[in-house]
């Protein structure tokens, strides 16, 4: 199907002219405001540093050394400097006479050299950056190794706070922030245009075709949603088609119903005449066979007629004996196989034959009948010559007593398609049961009327005869 090119003046839904941008042009257009924004989210950062940091005036560099040179001229003819006498701000370490520390609130390396200095004859210690510093002061029962650093600090703890710690903190995450911002907005906006996309997609699927395109304002994606408004109007197109030639095969199935109940009617009524003749057993057993058989293709004619009408088949269920079920499928079996010069065997299990007469099941007969009668027709077309057909049935021990009637021939059983496509209408297994004229249709009808009836519908290959094996089962 060729797509043709859409020009970048779409049309919308409302009518109106909607500009159409490449999906190159929209990428191009989110990282230059995804550049936009990073540079308003620095500029923003930098405002927000200089008012804090303008907030609150520096202390002098060497404000610390400043409260220690205080605190010395204020205790320089004690003895001793009192421990609570001394600011908590103030880092230190107290020596004896002896040499040995009675208090500090040093740590580490920066106690370490304390103690280096005490040792030594030097009163001061500069460290190499200028900015970590001791002091000696001594005293005549103490000496004292204050430790300072000459760099400026906020008054206002806040400002101080942001400046030592927050202020790369903030500058990331200013960025990330419009990084983030920018890229959800972009995938908001993508993500709008993308569920027009798909909600048009799962109108056509759910076959809704009565609707407008819309359009979507990026390029590419209009023209995906062009392809999709040819698809709805082809689609809409063929299922019009569709529905004209389903109307028109229904009239011919009702016409040639209704062609073939004539000839049933004459079929039917010389059948009554020639039981008013001298017959033998043998030749009584198949006239009843064919005015049964004659009854079927009545029935299957009028449902055909009912269905061509739009009417759904209805089981009219009614308690059965069993024995009657079994009984029929009997009859039927003998007279196809005698037809086709086949064999039979009917296995019936130990539970029901001890219990025959008393079991019932709830069915329609009628519609049962022409399951079975199906199953038994596709078993002796795909028999092979002087082959057996089987059908068994058993019953088990649960509460509920579930029944199962199979029919399983002895030809080349489906195939792996088959055992998945078998029930399908019109589905032909070629592959390993080609060779026979059939339509598609039995086990297609076989399932439907199943279904009208209550019944499971189970398809395999016997494991013995490695032949079709279909199974029927219900509630007793």
């Amino acid at each position: 199907m060729e797509v043709k090119k859409l020009k970048k003046n779409q049309i919308s839904s409302n009518g109106k002219r909607k500009h159409a941008y490449s999906l190159r042009s929209i990428f191009f257009g989110f990282i230059i405001k995804l550049i936009v924004s990073v540079i308003l989210a620095i500029m923003l950062w930098l405002i927000l540093t200089v008012c804090i940091i303008n907030s609150s005036s520096l202390e002098p560099e060497n404000h610390e050394e400043a409260r220690i040179y205080q605190l010395m001229g204020e205790y320089e003819t004690a003895d001793i400097i009192p421990i609570d006498k001394i600011p908590s701000n103030i880092k230190y370490a107290a020596f004896n006479n002896e040499k040995h520390l009675t208090d500090t609130n040093l740590t580490g390396d920066n106690l370490e050299l304390a103690r280096q200095l005490e040792f030594s004859d030097k009163i001061a210690y500069s460290m190499v950056n200028g900015i970590d510093n001791y002091k000696k002061f001594t005293l005549r029962d103490a000496t004292y190794i204050f430790f300072y650093q000459m760099e400026g600090v906020y008054k206002n703890k806040v400002a101080q706070f942001w400046a030592d710690y927050l202020v790369w903190v903030s500058f990331l995450w200013m960025i990330f922030s419009a990084v983030i911002i920018e890229t959800l907005w972009f995938a908001s906006k993508m993500r709008k245009q993308v569920k027009k996309m798909q909600e048009t997609a799962v109108l056509i699927d759910k076959e809704n075709l009565d609707f407008e395109i819309q359009n979507t304002g990026v390029k590419e994606f209009d023209e995906v949603m062009h392809s999709l408004d040819l698809l709805k109007n082809n689609l809409k197109q063929s299922l019009k088609d569709q529905w004209r030639m389903q109307q028109q095969r229904k009239k011919q199935l009702s016409a040639l119903a209704h062609d073939i109940k004539t000839p049933l009617t004459v079929i039917s009524g010389n059948t009554e005449l020639l039981y008013e003749t001298d017959m033998t057993d043998e030749q009584k057993s198949y006239l009843e066979y064919m005015g049964r058989n004659t009854e079927y293709i009545k029935n299957y004619v009028t449902q055909m007629i009912e269905i061509t009408k739009g009417e759904e088949i209805t089981a009219n269920c009614e308690k059965v004996p069993l024995t009657d079920i079994i009984d029929t499928i009997t009859t039927d079996t003998k007279a196809l196989c005698i037809q086709h010069e086949l064999s039979y065997s009917i296995h019936i299990s130990d539970e029901i034959k001890n219990s025959l007469q008393s079991i019932d099941v709830t069915t329609d007969l009628s519609l049962l009948g022409r399951i079975f009668m199906n199953l038994l027709d596709n078993a002796v077309q795909y028999s092979p010559s002087m082959g057996t057909i089987h059908w068994s049935i058993m019953c088990d021990q649960s509460p509920k007593r579930k029944y199962t009637i199979a029919v399983y021939d002895e030809g080349s059983g489906f195939s792996k398609m088959g055992l998945l496509h078998a029930k399908e209408e019109f589905y032909r297994d070629d592959e390993s049961r080609n060779g026979h004229s059939h339509y598609g249709m039995g086990l297609y009808i076989v399932g439907q009327l199943a279904d009208v009836c209550g019944l499971s519908l189970k398809i395999s290959n016997n494991p013995e005869t490695h032949g079709a094996m279909i199974e029927i089962g219900g509630l007793c």
